[in-house]
C-alpha cells in the first residue's frame, strides 16, 4: 500500500496570533513532523509548553515564581499562587502528561495519533489565549477608558 503524504506540508491547526515566535517555532516544527511522527509533535508540543512557561516567567511580572525547567511545579504554582482556573489547570496537565508519555522511555503511549496530536495543538492555543491574549486584551480595553472611569467614578 502506497502512503500518500501532503507537499508542501501543511500546518494543520494554525498558531494562535499571540503565540511568541520562539513558541511558534517549536509549533510549526511540531506541525511539520505531525502527518510522520504525531508522536513527535506530542513532545514537540510538550517542549513548547515548557518554553511558555519560561516566557511567562521572563517576561510577566506575576509569574517570576515559575521555574521554567519543571512543567508540574509550575502548573502547581499556577494554581496555588496565581488562580488559574481549573479549565487551564486541565489544559496544561493534558499537554504536560500527553508529551511527557511520549519523552520517558518505558512510558511510551503507542496509542499516540494524529488525533490527539490535534488535541495536544488546540491545547497550546488555549492556554496562550487564556494566558496571553485576553489578559493583553483586557489591558487594551482598560487603557481606552478614561481616566476617571478607570479609578471607579463614584
Amino acid at each position: 500500500m502506497k502512503i500518500h503524504k501532503s507537499y508542501p506540508k501543511q500546518i494543520p491547526i494554525s498558531p494562535a496570533e499571540d503565540m511568541p515566535e520562539h513558541i511558534k517555532k517549536t509549533y510549526k516544527e511540531a506541525s511539520l513532523v505531525f502527518e510522520d511522527s504525531p508522536r513527535a509533535s506530542c513532545a514537540l508540543l510538550r517542549l513548547a509548553l515548557q518554553e511558555l512557561m519560561m516566557y511567562l516567567r521572563d517576561n510577566y511580572e506575576e509569574y517570576r515564581d515559575l521555574t521554567g525547567k519543571d512543567i508540574n511545579k509550575d502548573i502547581g504554582t499556577l494554581v496555588k499562587h496565581h488562580g488559574l482556573s481549573p479549565k487551564i489547570q486541565k489544559a496544561l496537565d493534558s499537554v504536560r502528561i500527553t508529551g511527557n508519555n511520549v519523552l520517558h522511555l518505558g512510558e511510551l503511549n503507542i496509542d499516540d495519533n494524529q488525533d490527539i496530536a490535534e488535541i495536544l495543538f488546540k491545547m497550546i492555543n488555549f492556554i496562550i489565549g487564556e494566558m496571553i491574549t485576553k489578559p493583553k486584551e483586557i489591558e487594551d480595553l482598560y487603557g481606552k477608558m478614561p481616566k476617571r472611569k478607570r479609578l471607579g467614578c463614584r
